[in-house]
């Protein structure tokens, strides 16, 4: 009996250690991919391993889950956790440190102050009682402790926190936040280069080591800005390049986005007008991107506190009801022997009938309520649809009268110029907004009827012109969708921009323009011509005009063939 005893407490501490030696492996994993910043890839892992752990285990994972939110600038859901966390009785020092410590983080995202000096207090707190706790976390306490300072404008207490951090750091051979450090320190040296790039180059060595290629893309991208900021063009440029070059390994989407829209400014500054644009494109489209992310996992995040929060709840009425139930045992087993077996399938056959007619009943509520919920978001997607449309047209009426207030306020002839064909612009995408025709329903198939949008083009054009012009439209009446039709707007803004600006017709005749416009098949067949006698030289086709025009041809998809002052432009219209 002896012997049984003891291989059964040898079997059960034996199944113990190597449940923990298996949660250790998988929090070391975790950690491992939080350091490389994997951020997604931890937080899935930690999702799918949760239901499977003690609550103890999942505490520990929860407080890395919200050091990978906050990475991945999800501060609201980090948030909610860290409130679930703290409210654990009995939960570890280093595990409470660690989560004010990244609440810390999320209030100086929010910028509030109080709360964001309040948590850093109480883990102040906890280092004074744990003293323990400092080799394995100072050091990033006293980085966010900088950042408090430099967010908040003491930039001089900031960079003596930091100096500390990089005393405390070597002393306990700290290397696990060595690259921020070096990236903070890197912004307090902001006015000695050399000790800039000493740090920034560190940092990125470090974040090397760790294969964290987002902290090295970031890196880059800071270096990059620093040699804008000096005007170096030359130098951002190769830095930035460096960025590019490793965006593959990138993983946050926001990173990626940070560093073609350096990439776009440099070519903007250099003059590279058409790469500027490409970069720009890819940037916003990374950033929308992120912001799909951010949404998914917003989601999941959600749908996980909710099942957490009905885990909770039910576990606290199972408990109840067993502590009710105890009460009425002795006296429903007396019930149950006194019942005879007819009397028992009667109340169960009522009792099920019972049930379901209830059930149909909360299911037709439970309909009734979601399709007025439905009516209601309906009504409010319709206003919200009319109140968007208003507020972009005062937006847009609110920017010509300001470009119109700096072209009156301009001395420079040519500056006063280029304003009003800036207003030109302007004021052709308003005139396509008030035509556009909205569908409520389904946005993809708004349109603009071209004819309408010609002759008001035209119209505007004719109020500003201080001599005697004929315009003649013969197009007919054509729609196209909303971008297509913007395309088509500024296209010919500039075709009528370029024939006021250089064609001289012959003496006493009176300068015309012509506009025809057919449909063939699916193809739009435009033929634009004026009367002028000169034009241009050749050097006249690298304005910002004809660039415009060749690029909203190609925005198009269609294809051009100027001769003189006419032009032949085909392009399909679906």
């Amino acid at each position: 009996m002896v012997k049984i005893y003891f291989a059964f407490n040898l079997f059960f501490f034996s199944s113990v250690v190597l449940g923990q030696d298996a949660f250790n492996e998988l929090k070391h994993r975790i950690e491992e991919k939080v350091l490389s910043s994997k951020n997604r890839e931890a937080i899935d892992l930690i999702n799918r391993q949760s239901q499977e752990l003690t609550a103890d285990q999942k505490a520990e994972l929860d407080v890395i889950k919200v050091e990978a939110l906050n990475e991945l600038g999800l501060e609201d859901e980090a948030f909610a956790i860290s409130q679930n966390i703290l409210a654990k009785p009995d939960l570890p020092a280093s595990l409470k440190l660690r989560t004010h410590l990244q609440r810390a983080l999320v209030f100086e995202i929010g910028m509030d102050k109080d709360n964001t000096k309040a948590e850093l207090d109480e883990a102040q707190k906890i280092f004074n009682t744990n003293p323990e706790l400092k080799p394995q976390n100072y050091t990033y306490f006293l980085i966010r402790k900088t950042s408090y300072y430099r967010i908040f404008d003491d930039d001089k207490t900031a960079f003596k926190i930091a100096m500390e951090a990089e005393k405390y750091a070597d002393l306990v051979n700290d290397k696990k936040n060595g690259a921020g450090l070096n990236m903070i320190l890197g912004f307090g040296y902001f006015n000695d280069p050399e000790k800039v790039m000493q740090h920034f180059q560190k940092a990125i060595r470090l974040y090397k080591n760790y294969k964290n290629y987002n902290g090295v893309g970031a890196m880059y991208n800071n270096i990059s800005n620093f040699y804008v900021d000096r005007r170096n063009y030359k130098l951002a440029e190769k830095y930035i390049d460096s960025g590019v070059a490793v965006v593959p390994k990138v993983e946050i989407f926001y990173i990626i986005a940070n560093i073609y829209q350096t990439k776009s400014q440099i070519l903007e500054h250099r003059k590279s007008y058409a790469a500027a644009l490409e970069n720009y494109k890819i940037a916003t489209e990374w950033a929308s991107k992120t912001n799909e992310e951010q949404k998914e996992l917003k989601v999941q995040e959600l749908d996980l506190l909710y099942n957490f929060q009905k885990n909770k709840r039910r576990e606290i009425e199972l408990a109840n009801n067993v502590k009710a139930t105890k009460g009425w045992v002795t006296m429903l087993t007396v019930f149950i022997i006194l019942l005879t077996i007819f009397v028992l399938l009667l109340l169960f056959f009522l009792r099920m009938i019972s049930r379901n007619k209830r059930r149909i009943e909360l299911q037709k509520q439970s309909i009734s309520r979601k399709n007025v919920e439905l009516q209601k978001n309906v009504a409010e997607k319709q206003f919200l649809v009319k109140e968007l449309n208003h507020r972009v047209k005062n937006n847009l009426a609110v920017i010509l009268s300001l470009v119109g207030f700096q072209r009156e306020e301009t001395k420079n002839v040519l500056y006063r110029y280029k304003f009003q064909q800036l207003q030109n612009r302007i004021k052709t995408i308003a005139l396509a907004h008030n035509l556009f025709s909205y569908n409520l329903d389904n946005f993809d198939n708004s349109v603009v009827e071209i004819k309408e949008y010609s002759d008001k083009i035209f119209e505007s054009h004719k109020a500003g012109y201080q001599k005697e012009l004929i315009l003649e439209n013969y197009s007919e009446k054509l729609l196209l969708q909303v971008d297509k039709g913007l395309f088509f707007g500024l296209l010919l803004n500039e075709l009528i921009t370029n024939t006021l600006k250089h064609a001289v017709p012959e003496e006493n005749q009176v300068l015309k323009i012509t506009l025809n416009i057919q449909l063939n098949e699916e193809m739009a067949e435009m033929n634009y011509a004026d009367n002028g006698m000169f034009f241009g030289t050749q050097d006249s086709d690298n304005t910002l005009g004809h660039f415009i025009i060749g690029e909203m041809v190609q925005q198009l998809g269609g294809r051009f063939e100027r001769k003189n002052s006419c032009y032949h432009i085909a392009f399909p219209t679906v």
